[in-house]
């Protein structure tokens, strides 16, 4: 080794050292943002350096140990140096309503892709928001949403016929519930997004066609599990996001990094099968609304930001409505009480000859209704407090914060909280019938709330409204150990673990 090479390997490795150990315990003592009064997990180790929510993160277990966190040391906690938690109900209003100034946190930086673009989800800049929002929203409006009915139908028909074979396959005694919600509503976005299914439940495998940018390489990729590896990766390294760049190169070698590249690989395939079909369909797909405006004038984006919201699409518009899905169904199945109430109103309310119900069969059915929102408090999908930056000195829940930290109000211990909701741990889908219960409407917020609240909670609602009829109706459900408890594992999503269950038609 030269002496040159030696002097920058040693330069290195102290200024790694220094910004690492040293660096946040000279801010930690200097306490610019006016933070070390209130209490941090860990000992005090999350006020001091990110690396306490990193290893969260890595043991899938974030929104729980912030959780159980808020319940040792109290409703305001400091989850990293920057960071506070307010498990306050009245916070959310102030930290994610309409009249917030707040930003969105710089972690949201994991969503800019590899070009430097923004998407809807990941812009921080509430006037870049506004452009994409318009031009997207009508794409997700109710009326909208209602026409791609016909096509959603035959993705759902398609998953019926897999379900109507697993009694007599010997191959397959048991299904796994959270990978077949996961191919199904990946097939209902390609439609709905794409006008276009992924044909996942036709093949039974998530493996897809993909392309590199350039076009020159083209290969199969899988989905699902590729997309929740680099997940856990990207949330890590968006603890530090002013080093995303950097470390997105330097790891550009380890596995999750590859599946998060061939990832938007294949985006990128559906995305350029997209252009090349053009205005085909009765109803304009999602994509499309990206492509020309109402009055059919072209948008002309650049392709890289095109390739940002197809990412957008396919992993926003597929995972968290699978999770959300998967754990209504777990918690109808391991609830026979509630599973017969449920039964008896859908076939008190819907002919028998009804396979697939339309939207505006099922939409108002209030124990239905009761039912898929009860499971949306009990088990959100995102579980864990979005995050935002104040801009200014704000007061958030009678606590002066200054400008420059992130705040946030966790999910699920919002759902969670006793004062709102009695026997919180319970699932009761009666509470949400009660006519004058304003916290359900105020403080039960899966899709968030406000100006960057969820744009496809329309899509959401009406996959869960039209599929978990469906599938109660139809079909009687165990669990291959009647004890079992299905496991949620923290990837940003809180994603259900495997579920394998016993399917069998009811009448059989």
């Amino acid at each position: 080794m030269t002496v040159p090479t030696a002097v920058l390997g040693a330069a290195l490795v102290a200024a790694t050292i220094f910004r690492v150990l040293i660096h946040p315990l000279v801010v930690y003592f200097q306490d610019p943002l006016g933070l070390r009064e209130y209490p941090a997990p860990g000992r005090g180790l999350a006020g001091v350096t990110n690396l306490w929510n990193a290893y969260q993160v890595y043991r899938l277990r974030r929104y729980q140990i912030v959780h159980k966190a808020h319940l040792e040391l109290g409703p305001v906690i400091r989850i990293q140096p920057d960071h506070l938690s307010f498990n306050i109900p009245q916070a959310a209003a102030q930290i994610y309503g309409h009249g917030s100034k707040m930003h969105k946190g710089d972690f949201y930086e994991i969503f800019r892709s590899a070009g430097g673009e923004e998407n809807i989800v990941g812009t921080r800049s509430k006037e870049e928001h506004s452009r994409k929002r318009k031009m997207i929203s009508a794409g997700f409006a109710m009326s909208n949403v209602v026409q791609m009915q016909a096509d959603i139908r035959k993705v759902i028909q398609e998953f019926l016929c897999v379900l109507d074979e697993q009694p007599k396959s010997v191959k397959r005694p048991a299904l796994n519930l959270r990978v077949w919600m996961n191919l199904l509503t990946f097939d209902i976005i390609g439609v709905a997004g794409y006008g276009e299914s992924m044909d996942f439940v036709r093949h039974g495998h998530d493996w897809a066609p993909a392309q590199s940018r350039d076009g020159k390489c083209n290969y199969a990729t899988q989905a699902i599990e590729p997309f929740h590896e680099v997940s856990v990766l990207e949330s890590i390294l968006g603890l530090w996001p002013e080093y995303l760049p950097t470390s997105r190169r330097l790891l550009w070698w380890t596995k999750p990094q590859q599946h998060g590249t061939a990832f938007i690989d294949m985006c990128i395939k559906k995305l350029r099968a997209r252009l090349a079909r053009g205005p085909t369909l009765a109803y304009k797909d999602l994509f499309g609304h990206y492509l020309t405006d109402r009055t059919g004038k072209e948008h002309k984006l650049p392709f890289e930001e095109l390739v940002t919201e197809s990412n957008v699409i396919l992993n926003a518009g597929s995972d968290t409505t699978a999770t959300a899905m998967t754990n209504i169904l777990y918690l109808l199945i391991k609830h026979e009480e509630v599973m017969k109430k449920l039964r008896h109103e859908l076939d008190s309310e819907l002919a028998p000859d009804v396979l697939i119900p339309d939207y505006e069969q099922v939409k108002d059915l209030p124990y239905l209704k009761a039912c898929i929102e009860e499971g949306l408090r009990m088990r959100p999908p995102l579980s864990l407090g979005l995050p935002r930056k104040t801009v200014e000195e704000t007061v958030i829940a009678g606590h002066t914060i200054k400008a420059g930290v992130t705040v946030s109000v966790p999910t699920w211990s919002l759902h969670h909280n006793p004062e709102l909701f009695p026997d919180p741990d319970n699932f009761w889908p009666q509470r949400w019938l009660a006519a004058d219960d304003d916290n359900l409407k105020r403080y039960v917020m899966p899709f968030s709330q406000g100006p960057r609240a969820c744009l496809g909670r329309n899509l959401a609602y009406l996959e869960m409204l039209v599929i978990v009829p469906t599938l109660i109706r139809r079909y009687d459900f165990s669990f291959l150990d009647k004890d079992f408890e299905l496991p949620a594992l923290d990837r940003h999503v809180a994603n259900p673990g495997d579920c394998l269950i016993r399917v069998a038609r009811r009448e059989e």
